[in-house]
């Protein structure tokens, strides 16, 4: 089997999208892993993908260089810089698969990546599934489940949990963990209940993390569950942001 195999389907089974901007060397150090859990997927659950890439008006080579050391992946191309949140609503807009995976330019997954998140969405109530994420040399928990605590007169939700060790083992796969939301660089999402918000909000966020927000004219009730995967090892490679944005004074903020 080829990379061309992975979207032979007329309609894949799973779309992954990645954002990037001005980040060739970010996806040349990183796509590898996402074309292998592909091919994982493939094989092993006879089931196909597409690759999608957002290039969010890049001033460097990422246009002309994708198509030819990428040839799998559907390249979308942005007139205007818009930031993360438009990026990613450009590559939703054109997804055909019931399942949708966003990952940042520099997040490199593990094989069986694609393997281990896609069967939660068998469960009807499932929104999203977010990974357990690793950063470093040597690797170092990054992030996992999330949940939040009220401090100080607001709620924190920028905590995260995780279980480890083999006598939990048993434990975990007998049990939900869920998350207060996904990740949105390393996490899959129920395409119908995402396009039932509309997606990404597009607003200006300084925080690097984006989160999906929810519209105030879209009632949602029990769509919402996030569940947490500690199977996939996820590393997590600090890099140059994904997209930059540029503000109404001309100045520019990275996102």
């Amino acid at each position: 089997m080829t990379t061309e195999d992975l979207a032979s389907k007329e309609k894949p089974d799973l779309s992954i999208v990645i954002p990037t901007w001005n980040g060739l060397e970010l996806l040349r150090r990183n796509l590898r892993s996402v074309l292998e859990a592909q091919l994982r997927f493939l094989v092993d659950c006879r089931l196909s993908s597409e690759l999608i890439i957002v290039d969010d008006a890049s001033s460097d080579e990422t246009v002309d260089r994708v198509p030819l050391e990428f040839p799998s992946a559907r390249l979308v191309c942005r007139a205007k810089n818009g930031g993360f949140s438009k990026a990613c609503n450009s590559g939703l807009g054109i997804c055909r698969a019931p399942v949708i995976a966003l990952l940042n330019n520099d997040v490199q997954v593990d094989p069986g990546y694609f393997l281990y998140q896609y069967p939660h969405f068998r469960d009807p109530h499932i929104f999203a599934v977010t990974a357990k994420v690793f950063e470093g040399e040597p690797p170092v928990f990054s992030a996992g489940g999330r949940f939040s605590s009220f401090r100080r007169g607001f709620w924190s939700v920028y905590s995260n949990y995780d279980i480890r060790g083999a006598e939990s083992d048993e434990w975990t796969s007998q049990h939900d963990l869920l998350s207060l939301y996904a990740i949105s660089g390393f996490a899959k999402y129920d395409r119908q209940k995402l396009g039932k918000l509309g997606g990404f909000t597009e607003v200006r966020l300084r925080a690097r993390e984006k989160r999906l927000c929810r519209r105030t004219d879209v009632q949602v009730h029990d769509l919402l569950q996030a569940f947490y995967n500690t199977d996939p090892i996820q590393v997590f490679r600090s890099g140059q942001e994904i997209v930059q944005f540029h503000n109404k004074n001309g100045e520019s903020d990275t996102q």
